[in-house]
């Protein structure tokens, strides 16, 4: 089932730094927020239609069966996912080209995709990794569209000019500025002053796909979202994505893209891959890590409603993280079933989003 989600009001979703009225004047604000925001939205709005489910879930039960298995986005009506880290661009040399269309923006940029000759890598494993001569630098929360992602899925995108988005365009910014109150009095406290920038959605929707089950059916019209709990608008929607299609291939490597934030136990590497050799096993296929494209780590925590607690702040991989790997034992069919469209991710956060990936053609 897939829940289109479109916010009615402005928007705040803090980020993993500390706040303290008094401090700082300023909270910093993030987007897209962690899969586990919409999880823990559309589990309140299963309760708030059905207020029977929540003895069940006093007597020990849980939403073990809400699942999300995708999130991406949808702008102006066509479908965009997280820009893969192995798209670069030559700081400096590259041309940036902005086309204004209405109220957004386009960038036309000149890329260099990641290779096994020529390759970018955030490590530095024997000497399959070339340096690059250049700077290199990746745009800042930029999106890919489907046309552009199923050529760079099966290994079809050229180093050359291509047109992609950037999330802040989507947005009108509003500061809004507040202040504490004595929880005793009622009243102001003195020196806590402070402002937070609310973004107000233009022409963006979030789309987040769930699997289908008894919970899927007990969706109510509207969910709170993010910080003073702002309403959105769901809607189930039913023809606007298909998982891309990836061609035959006999070669033996691979990359994994990453699309939401994957927490692993040892840092940006999977539990399962050796991290000396980086050679690693899972479900029958064993692999060995070539190359990784990270960005420096999101930290993400939480609030616990049924324990009443705040979460472990942990940190995770960011969106758009790619891995390159060559298999050893088995083949491009095997990765696919194991790795594609499935969450990742560790610490039994795979039902909440977290860790979703795609694997695709490495030449």
């Amino acid at each position: 089932m897939k829940i289109k989600i479109d916010a009615i009001d402005t928007l705040f979703f803090k980020d993993g730094k500390p706040f303290s009225m008094g401090e700082e004047t300023w909270a910093d604000g993030i987007f897209p927020p962690p899969p586990s925001v919409f999880y823990g939205a559309i589990s309140s709005a299963i309760l708030s239609s059905n207020p029977e489910m929540i003895n069940q879930l006093t007597e020990g039960s849980s939403f073990n069966d809400l699942i999300i298995t995708d999130i991406y986005y949808r702008v102006n009506e066509s479908i965009h996912f997280p820009m893969p880290l192995d798209i670069v661009y030559r700081k400096n040399k590259s041309k940036i080209e902005v086309k204004t269309e209405k109220r957004t923006k386009k960038y036309k940029i000149n890329v260099l995709t990641g290779n096994l000759l020529n390759v970018l890598s955030s490590i530095h494993n024997e000497l399959k990794v070339i340096k690059a001569k250049d700077e290199v630098e990746n745009l800042e929360n930029a999106i890919i569209g489907m046309d552009k992602l199923d050529q760079y899925l099966n290994g079809f995108l050229d180093n050359d000019e291509f047109e992609c988005k950037l999330l802040d365009d989507y947005f009108i910014m509003e500061s809004k500025v507040g202040i504490g109150r004595n929880n005793l009095t009622h009243t102001t406290d003195e020196s806590k002053l402070y402002r937070v920038g609310m973004r107000r959605p233009i022409g963006l929707s979030i789309i987040v796909e769930i699997a289908d089950n008894e919970f899927s059916k007990k969706l109510s019209k509207f969910i709170k979202l993010g910080a003073e709990g702002k309403i959105a608008k769901i809607s189930e929607v039913t023809d606007i994505y298909e998982p891309i299609t990836l061609n035959k291939y006999d070669g033996n490597k691979f990359k994994l893209y990453i699309i939401t934030p994957a927490f692993f136990e040892n840092g940006w590497l999977p539990k399962w891959i050796n991290k000396e050799s980086l050679i690693g096993e899972k479900d029958g296929i064993r692999i060995k890590l070539i190359s990784a494209f990270i960005k420096k780590p999101i930290s993400i925590g939480g609030f616990d409603m049924k324990k009443k607690v705040p979460k472990p702040m942990r940190k995770a991989v960011p969106p758009g993280s790619v891995y390159y790997f060559e298999t050893l034992k088995g083949s491009f069919e095997d990765a696919k079933r194991i790795f594609n469209n499935k969450s990742i991710s560790e610490y039994d956060t795979q039902n909440y989003g977290f860790g979703i990936s795609m694997i695709g053609v490495l030449k």
